[in-house]
């Protein structure tokens, strides 16, 4: 088809008019999205309320004694000023995850100028199933280390005790560590849980839903991970204190502490 002169030059204002248009709308849309990535700002109040499992949950399968440090063992100084080293998971109601390769927390109050290694191992009963070695936090606070995705997943209905150790003293002097421990029992996903949480817009709402079916490693992970995020957050940081301090949960005398991140973990066993 032949176009005449004069044709092409009545078209050619109409052509640039639509360019500049479709420009305009391109770069106007992530200006609009950008203000407020998670759609949570400082005026915001956020309620998370942790729903405990009826129990019994799990079966006695040799828990770990307890999920408070010593504070002193293995040349580790005492810290009078700062809580013992704590387990935030995998203790008495908080036991529960959804995910095949869970995320462990725990508060470790001596830095890496004071420890010099840590470990870190998960149990099937009696047989080791994973276990690493670990650089302490360069700053005392809250630290996490997952479970490999090259690990067999945790069976659905299974309990595994794991251990998290703190080394102060060199290994030639081979004494104790400074050690917490819990349990993790991971569950199927309920047809009442898939339904709620395949309606959930925000991630505050699916970590509200984790929260009200009892599965405690989840909801603390993702609030967690948002509080990484955006540190500088006053929502996120009181949602995070007082989830802590709920009575349900227990963990108040952590609820302040920072949360430093997540540890690097060198495997040992997969």
């Amino acid at each position: 088809m032949i176009y005449t002169k004069r044709f092409l030059s009545q078209l050619k204002p109409l052509f640039t008019i639509s360019v500049a248009t479709v420009s305009l709308m391109s770069l106007s849309t992530p200006l609009l999205a950008q203000p407020n990535r998670l759609g949570i700002n400082n005026s915001n109040k956020i309620q998370i309320h942790f729903v405990p499992a009826a129990k019994p949950t799990l079966p006695d399968n040799g828990t770990p004694s307890t999920n408070h440090g010593t504070g002193s063992r293995g040349g580790c100084p005492y810290k009078k000023e700062l809580p013992p080293m704590t387990n935030l998971t995998g203790s008495e109601n908080l036991e529960l995850t959804l995910n095949a390769h869970p995320t462990f927390w725990v508060y470790v109050p001596y830095t890496q100028k004071e420890a010099v290694s840590g470990d870190f191992s998960l149990q099937d009963g009696d047989n080791e199933v994973y276990s690493a070695h670990f650089q302490p936090p360069i700053t005392p606070g809250i630290v996490s280390i997952s479970l490999p995705p090259t690990l067999k997943p945790l069976e659905v209905g299974k309990t595994y005790n794991w251990y998290f150790n703190i080394n102060c003293s060199p290994p030639k002097f081979s004494e104790p560590p400074d050690s917490v421990g819990g349990q993790v029992q991971r569950l199927a996903r309920s047809g009442e849980f898939e339904s709620e949480f395949k309606t959930a817009k925000t991630p505050i709402e699916r970590i509200t839903i984790y929260a009200k079916h009892h599965v405690w490693y989840d909801t603390l992970t993702e609030l967690a991970q948002l509080c990484l995020k955006e540190p500088q957050n006053s929502t996120l940081k009181q949602a995070w204190s007082e989830l802590l301090s709920d009575r349900n949960v227990g963990l108040a005398q952590v609820a302040q502490e920072p949360i430093v991140g997540t540890v690097t973990a060198s495997s040992q066993l997969e």
